[in-house]
């Protein structure tokens, strides 16, 4: 029988709810609008009212009824965060002051 060792708890726990470490705010509104911009097949990027906190649920459900898209919420939602990942990735987006820093400490 082999005995388990006690399990080590964390020493730190950072929870980031966008904004805290990067400010991913303006790249996930840009994503929004290049979704909008390709379901609604523009060559330019429409102008939409800002809902900046909302959840993708509700800014979906809103966006299919205020610009009458063919698209459903999860799709809408799946088609953002992929251009967000790619928009990402391309682009990077700095972290604030301080926070490798703190991280590394």
């Amino acid at each position: 029988m082999q005995i388990q060792k006690p399990y080590t708890y964390p020493q730190a726990l950072l929870c980031d709810m966008d904004g805290v470490l990067i400010d991913s705010e303006q790249l996930h509104w840009h994503s929004v609008l290049l979704v909008l911009q390709q379901l609604q097949n523009l060559d330019h990027v429409p102008n939409v009212p800002l809902r900046v906190g909302w959840d993708d649920r509700r800014l979906w459900a809103e966006f299919i009824d205020l610009y009458q898209l063919s698209a459903t919420v999860p799709t809408c939602i799946d088609l953002r965060r992929k251009i967000a990942n790619d928009l990402l990735y391309a682009q990077g987006v700095p972290a604030f002051e301080g926070v490798i820093e703190t991280l590394k400490h």
